[in-house]
């Protein structure tokens, strides 16, 4: 028998072993994740001396991956929101994982996003005040956000609302779950382990497998994406209908 099927053999099992240990309506820790990459590249020993690679390898590469996984699927979403001053431009968002906007409001209104370069064409728009229409924000401080035109007096003041999309926090704690713990990510908490053999197994020379586990994460991370914005009870097209002629007393 050739090395190839071999090696096709044994991935195969080992990913039976794993999606039979994994319920798909269970949370996966980051114990479980180390298992479950230890797994996947024959790692297992009962030794942890003798281990490949150390916990605190195999937590960099979960913590890598779920980085990864973050940066593509965008699924997790916080908000957060501060209050306009009359005469100031700039506002810092106040959050640490912010990666990038999703929806501004003031007073119940949407602003609209305008960049730098389009501002740049109103001749001095940096003195402009009145009642805020857009925001904006600049690449030298990603985490301020430029309000257009700036509030002028307190009949343009109030509160403004961010949504942004946010970083899941560090997987550190063993019973530290993936994507910060969000129940409707559950059935893809593997996705991280897969991500990590991938890498382990790439160093170890094991190159077809590596090869795989990455497909089964990439697949994976599509579902990711659509697990995050699911909403099986939203029928926005759905209109009740009310009997014009109701029956009975």
């Amino acid at each position: 028998m050739s090395v190839r099927p071999i090696l096709c053999l044994l991935s195969a099992c080992r990913v039976l072993v794993l999606l039979l240990l994994v319920s798909a309506a269970d949370a996966r820790q980051l114990s479980d994740l180390r298992s479950d990459v230890r797994v996947l590249i024959g790692d297992s020993g009962n030794i942890s001396a003798r281990y490949r690679f150390s916990d605190t390898q195999v937590d960099d590469f979960l913590n890598e991956c779920q980085r990864d996984a973050i940066a593509q699927a965008m699924p997790l979403v916080r908000s957060s929101s501060f209050e306009l001053v009359a005469g100031t431009t700039y506002y810092g968002l106040g959050s640490s994982n912010f990666i990038a906007l999703k929806r501004v409001t003031w007073r119940n209104r949407v602003l609209t996003e305008i960049s730098p370069t389009k501002l740049d064409m109103t001749k001095e728009w940096e003195e402009v005040s009145g009642a805020p229409q857009n925001y904006f924000m600049t690449f030298a401080s990603r985490t301020v956000i430029g309000i257009y035109p700036f509030p002028a007096d307190s009949t343009s003041t109030g509160t403004v609302k961010v949504e942004f999309y946010a970083q899941a926090d560090a997987l550190s704690a063993t019973t530290d779950q993936p994507f910060n713990g969000v129940r409707e990510f559950y059935p893809v908490h593997h996705a991280l382990a897969y991500c990590a053999a991938s890498r382990t197994a790439a160093i170890d020379g094991q190159n077809d497998l590596a090869a795989y586990y990455l497909q089964v994460y990439v697949q994976t991370l599509s579902r990711l994406a659509s697990l995050a914005t699911a909403r099986p009870s939203y029928l926005p097209s759905f209109s009740p209908t009310r009997d014009a002629s109701p029956q009975g007393p």
